[in-house]
């Protein structure tokens, strides 16, 4: 039975950080815009599975905060869940149950990380290629770096 609770525990570690990810990214885009001096006025506008952010109207930044913007969603997520994953790290050696959100945080953080740089020049199909291409470079790091640490987990006392 604890392996298949340690599984759903994995499970909603990934889909709780991958959900959160959403609003917190293009929260660093809006935070980004404001730090290289974009005016007031810009918006994101969230669908069902997305969201975007939009510069103010009538606005046409320079390069260097077009970059500066595009950078800073996805940076800003790997920064904070880099973050998290650091002090998830720091506990396992009290408690094997944060291997969960430790898998999950180095995840979500790298797939963000790399995603950033496919959304310089705003292109949707490169940013959906980028996204997908970061998700897979994301899932084998993670499974190189914690798959043998995971299965042993799963295992323990598993009857």
């Amino acid at each position: 039975m604890k392996h298949w609770i340690k599984v759903a525990s994995t499970l909603y570690s990934l889909l709780l950080f991958g959900i959160l990810i959403t609003a917190s990214h293009e929260m660093f885009h809006q935070w980004g815009a404001r730090w290289v001096g974009v005016p007031e006025g810009d918006k994101v506008i969230f669908g069902f599975a997305s969201a975007h952010y939009y510069f103010p109207p009538n606005f046409i930044p320079s390069t260097f905060q077009d970059i500066a913007v595009s950078l800073a969603g996805g940076l800003g997520v790997a920064m904070a869940y880099f973050t998290g994953w650091v002090i998830r790290r720091l506990s396992e050696r009290y408690t094997k149950w944060d291997l969960d959100d430790i898998f999950a945080l180095q995840f979500v953080g790298l797939w963000q990380f790399l995603y950033a740089f496919s959304e310089i020049g705003g292109n949707a199909m490169l940013s959906k290629w980028g996204s997908g291409i970061a998700i897979l470079i994301s899932l084998v790091v993670v499974l190189l770096t914690y798959g043998k640490k995971m299965v042993a987990w799963l295992d323990e006392d598993n009857e």
